[in-house]
């Protein structure tokens, strides 16, 4: 579902580029900050015309996202453009796929936050090789705590957390014992607060004693304290 609308998407910047926009040499400066060559195919001569309307829809593409090999040859496709002429455009567009990585990692990092390790996965599962989700990941300029610091923030926006959940939680995203370690420490979380926000959460799907209630937060790793002012928010 994720790829599918993120093809949708591209497909509708496409045909605003196509409306609005023609080769020109901003375009050609675009194309070379965005990881493309203007290479022009040694057999240029003998393109098949859906090879030829191809390349142009790759080079395109390429004008508005950042794409893997595999993953542009998947737009195309899904713009019925045949495995051949995709898989003919996407060898002769020009594009460093090294760079295309280092695009797509910087543009993932403006809309969400990721681990190190975490950001290497999502590239390779937008179809770039280990080698170059790594060789993005390594470029991208991020820094890592920080990163962590804003998924820990952006959790505490949907849920509730005790100290020792987040870090947890944290570094089964990827995140070092450091790095989240960081997100937890400098994310201005009440820990009183969110033991009350996590009793809250536990009391609408069932009842529950004082004690039940109070181990239950311990469990969740709010300290005694913690989960007895949870309890005692929630009138236990």
């Amino acid at each position: 579902m994720r790829k599918t609308h993120t093809i949708l998407l591209i497909s509708a910047l496409l045909i605003l580029i196509l409306a609005g926009c023609s080769p020109s040499a901003q375009n050609k400066e675009q194309q070379a900050s965005a990881g493309v060559t203007n290479k022009t195919p040694e057999n240029n001569a003998s393109m098949t015309t859906e090879e030829r309307n191809a390349l142009n829809s790759a080079m395109n593409y390429l004008r508005v996202s950042a794409f893997s090999y595999d993953g542009l040859i998947g737009q195309l496709e899904f713009e019925q453009f045949s495995h051949e002429a995709a898989v003919f455009a996407a060898d002769n567009c020009g594009a460093d796929w090294n760079e295309q990585a280092a695009l797509s990692a910087r543009n993932y990092l403006r809309t969400s936050a990721f681990s190190y390790s975490g950001l290497i996965y999502q590239l390779e599962y937008e179809g770039f090789t280990t080698e170059q989700a790594t060789y993005g990941v390594d470029i991208c300029d991020a820094d890592w705590s920080e990163q962590a610091l804003k998924k820990a923030k952006s959790y505490l926006h949907s849920s509730a957390f005790s100290y020792t959940g987040l870090i947890s939680q944290l570094e089964h995203d990827g995140f070092t014992t450091e790095e989240a370690t960081h997100g937890a420490d400098n994310c201005g979380a009440d820990w009183n607060e969110q033991a009350a926000k996590k009793a809250k959460s536990y009391l609408r799907s069932g009842s529950w004693s004082r004690e039940k209630l109070i181990s239950q937060l311990e469990y969740s790793g709010f300290t005694h304290e913690q989960a007895v002012y949870g309890a005692e928010q929630n009138g236990y």
